[in-house]
């Protein structure tokens, strides 16, 4: 009698469909399933790319609407002042008019979830983390690091859409290691690095 076969050393391999060949239900679910995944997969990351320069785009529409609004606020004497006959100026209601679309566009912004923060006089350590530092300026008047002026603010949206630009004040007693820190960014090394080499400048002064 012949010995039978080992079957333990065969393998199953996967049953290709032939074409007109019927599928059993259970594999045509299968099969719909792994193509909806898919779908959805491709559709979320499609979705996550457009959040995302859709946010950014909203981020700039605020920094835009801030920056409106301190100009008006820095321009109030030119709207303001009156004539030499003591009437008043023709701009002032242009100027009311533009402050309250200004007030408009904040109030749609903060419906829309958008978080708006002007960290004038916040301590380094407070802001070192969201905003980006154009340079320092060192002033007898201030005694510890801080925001002195915000060029752009900070914006989030539940997590941070933009980082602020700001200017950092020092007192006098440090300038003499943070002095490569007083050119603007934009001839720097990257925020990182800055952060890096300022640590470093600290830790000889001290």
């Amino acid at each position: 009698m012949d010995k039978l076969p080992d079957w333990s050393v065969f393998q199953e391999r996967e049953t290709l469909s032939l074409p007109g060949e019927l599928l059993s239900p259970a594999s045509e679910i299968a099969m719909a399933l792994r193509l909806t995944r898919a779908q959805l997969a491709e559709t979320r990351q499609t979705l996550q790319r457009s959040e995302q320069d859709n946010f950014s785009e909203l981020a700039q529409q605020a920094v835009l609407i801030v920056q409106l609004g301190r100009l008006l606020e820095s321009s109030s004497a030119a709207f303001l002042t009156f004539t030499e006959n003591k009437v008043k100026n023709p701009l002032y209601p242009i100027y009311k008019q533009l402050q309250v679309i200004q007030k408009q566009m904040l109030d749609t912004l903060k419906k829309a979830g958008v978080e708006i923060e002007i960290p004038l006089h916040k301590t380094y350590a407070e802001v070192a983390d969201y905003v980006e530092i154009e340079h320092w300026r060192h002033q007898e008047d201030i005694t510890e690091e801080m925001v002195i002026d915000v060029i752009e603010p900070v914006i989030r949206k539940g997590a941070l859409l933009r980082a602020g630009r700001v200017i950092m004040g020092a007192p006098l007693s440090q300038q003499s290691y943070t002095a490569s820190e007083e050119q603007p960014a934009s001839g720097q090394a990257s925020q990182g690095e800055r952060k890096d080499n300022r640590n470093h400048a600290q830790a000889d002064h001290q």
